[in-house]
C-alpha cells in the first residue's frame, strides 16, 4: 500500500471511532427531551455542545477531504483547537464558565450592554437585578496559560496562529491556495490536514472525558480507547507522514511529541 492509502485507511478508522465516542458522550449525558429542548446552564452543557459541534466539524472535514480542500480543513481544525483550549480552561478555572461564558446566554439574569453609539456591546453584560456591569470578554491568547502541556502552548503558536491565516483573509496563505495537487507526492496535503485534525479531536475528547461531571465509566472507556488503540494508529501515521524529507512539518513533530506524552501516561487515568 502507498503512504496515502495507509494514512487514509487509519484516518477513516480513527474518525469513525471518534464520531462514535462523541455520540456516546451525548447519549450518556443527556436524554431525548433535553436534547430537543437544549438550554446551556452548566459546564456539562458546554461539553455536550462541544461534542455536537465537533461531530459536525468531523463530518464536514470528511467531505472536504474528498475534494482535497486542504485550506478549508485547516480553517475548521483551528476551531477544534480553540474548543480544546476552552475545555482545558474550564477544567482549570471553576469561575470561567460561570462569570465569563454563561452570562452570554442567560437571558433571565443578564442583558448585553450598549456602546455609546447604541450598538450592542457583546463584551459586557448588565445584571438585570443589580444593574452591575461586567466585562465578559475572553482573549484566546489568555487561555494558553492553563493548557496542560508545554507542547499545547507550542501548538498555539505553530498551529493555531498559522491556521488563522485560513480563517481570515490573510495574504500569507495565498501561496497555499495557488499551489496545485502533486499526484506524485508521497502524502496528499489534504490527508496531512485530516491527520492533524484527527489528533486535535482526540485531544478534545480526552479533555472532555476529564471534566468533573463526565461519568466515570465514559472516562474509563475513552482512556482505554485512546491509549490502547487510537494513539498507536495516530503515532504511526504521524511518523509516516513526516518521513518525506520534501515535506517536513513542524506541526506533525509537535503533535507526535504531544500524543507520545499522552500515550506514556502523562495524563492521569480518570
Amino acid at each position: 500500500m502507498t503512504a496515502n492509502a495507509v494514512i487514509e485507511d487509519q484516518i477513516n478508522y480513527v474518525t469513525e471511532a471518534l464520531i462514535c465516542s462523541f455520540n456516546d458522550f451525548i447519549q450518556r449525558h443527556t436524554d431525548d427531551k433535553k436534547s430537543l429542548e437544549y438550554h446551556m446552564s452548566s459546564e456539562l452543557d458546554y461539553c455536550i455542545f462541544s461534542a455536537l459541534k465537533t461531530l459536525k466539524i468531523m463530518h464536514s472535514i470528511l467531505k472536504l477531504k474528498e475534494n482535497h480542500l486542504t485550506e478549508c480543513i485547516y480553517a475548521l481544525s483551528r476551531g477544534i483547537f480553540e474548543n480544546y483550549m476552552y475545555i482545558c480552561n474550564i477544567i482549570k478555572d471553576d469561575s470561567l464558565f460561570k462569570l465569563k461564558m454563561s452570562p452570554k446566554v442567560d437571558e433571565i439574569n443578564y442583558t448585553f450592554d450598549n456602546h455609546p453609539d447604541g450598538s450592542i456591546n457583546f463584551n459586557k453584560v448588565i445584571n438585570k437585578k443589580t444593574g452591575e456591569k461586567t466585562t465578559i470578554k475572553i482573549n484566546v491568547s489568555d487561555l494558553v496559560k492553563n493548557l496542560p502541556y508545554d507542547t499545547d502552548k507550542e501548538l498555539y503558536t505553530v498551529f493555531y496562529q498559522t491556521a488563522c491565516q485560513y480563517v481570515h483573509v490573510d495574504i500569507m496563505s495565498a501561496k497555499s491556495y495557488y499551489s496545485l495537487l502533486d499526484p506524485y507526492d508521497e502524502v496528499d496535503r489534504s490527508l496531512i490536514a485530516c491527520l492533524i485534525s484527527s489528533v486535535l479531536v482526540e485531544l478534545l475528547l480526552l479533555q472532555i472525558s476529564l471534566h468533573k461531571n463526565t461519568k466515570k465509566r465514559f472516562k474509563n472507556d475513552v482512556f482505554y480507547l485512546c491509549n490502547n488503540n487510537l494513539n498507536i494508529r495516530l503515532i504511526n501515521c504521524l511518523i509516516l507522514a513526516n518521513s518525506d524529507p520534501r515535506h517536513q512539518n513542524a506541526i506533525l513533530e509537535l503533535l507526535l511529541k504531544r500524543i507520545e506524552n499522552q500515550f506514556h501516561g502523562s495524563v492521569n487515568h480518570p
